[in-house]
């Protein structure tokens, strides 16, 4: 009799989380067990579930992290599949070593993301969030909700993938001239700059970069990373500056100081 693998799939609604032909047809295959975690789950019961299991397939909001802290106790598993755009939350070093396969969706929420950060402008710039509690009378009704234009700005981008450069997209529609910073890549319409001139000539920065960015490794981000995230280049951040990165990618110590400053930031969580 053929094996079966065993595969294990944590989502916040577990089956629910999928159509009943997408769990079909992974049931046709494999032997699945599909469990629930709203939250994230302690390290046994992690453990637990996945105990004798060949495959996994977890979203970040039940596995925040995935490492060799509990991935450790279980030699048998083979491979993981995270239902997520970035892998900043997984530790694919110790992966790599212990031989255990990873997959993401590097396609998953592209426009949505896209969309939210050029809300994300038009909220700064048109200052939605000020309208909406001056309306409320949360905010002085002589508060101003003056804004400014998003066409003939200046967007700096950090990172030019498949968000950034929808972004780009975007952003060039309003009539925005769009400049970015990107080791690996620029596309059409946009100005490829360094990080130094990205920064000073910015009227909004928008960060799409993984976490990994920030530890300057030179042969993955030649260095950008470490000036995007890092204090000293906070500090050179034009004063409308925002940045829309999942995860962990943002400062958000950083972003608190700059709000606390009167400087304009946003970020958005990782979905």
């Amino acid at each position: 009799m053929q094996h079966r693998c065993k595969i294990a799939v944590i989502t916040a609604r577990g089956r629910d989380s999928f159509t009943e032909e997408q769990a079909r047809r992974l049931e046709a295959v494999a032997d699945v067990t599909f469990s629930a975690a709203e939250g994230p789950l302690p390290m046994d019961e992690l453990v637990s579930r996945l105990d004798g299991m060949d495959y996994a397939g977890l979203t970040p909001r039940s596995v925040p992290v995935i490492d060799g802290s509990w991935l450790s106790r279980l030699p048998r598993l083979k491979g993981i599949a995270v239902f997520a755009t970035g892998v900043d939350h997984v530790d694919l070093e110790w992966l790599e070593r212990h031989g255990v396969a990873v997959s993401r969706l590097p396609d998953y929420s592209t426009e949505s993301v896209a969309e939210h950060a050029i809300g994300l402008m038009l909220a700064m710039s048109r200052r939605i969030h000020l309208s909406q509690d001056r309306v409320r009378g949360r905010v002085p009704s002589g508060t101003s909700v003056l804004g400014w234009e998003l066409r003939g700005r200046t967007l700096g981008l950090v990172g030019l993938g498949r968000i950034g450069s929808r972004v780009a997209e975007l952003a060039r529609a309003f009539g925005m001239r769009v400049i970015g910073c990107d080791p690996r890549r620029c596309p059409e319409g946009v100005i490829r700059v360094e990080m130094d001139e990205l920064l000073a000539s910015g009227d909004i920065v928008s960060l799409h970069l993984p976490a990994a960015w920030r530890g300057g490794d030179p042969d993955r981000a030649e260095g950008a990373g470490r000036h995007a995230a890092g204090c000293d280049a906070d500090q050179r951040l034009p004063g409308h500056a925002g940045g829309p990165g999942g995860g962990r990618r943002g400062d958000r110590r950083g972003a608190a100081a700059r709000l606390r400053g009167g400087r304009r930031f946003s970020a958005d969580g990782q979905g």
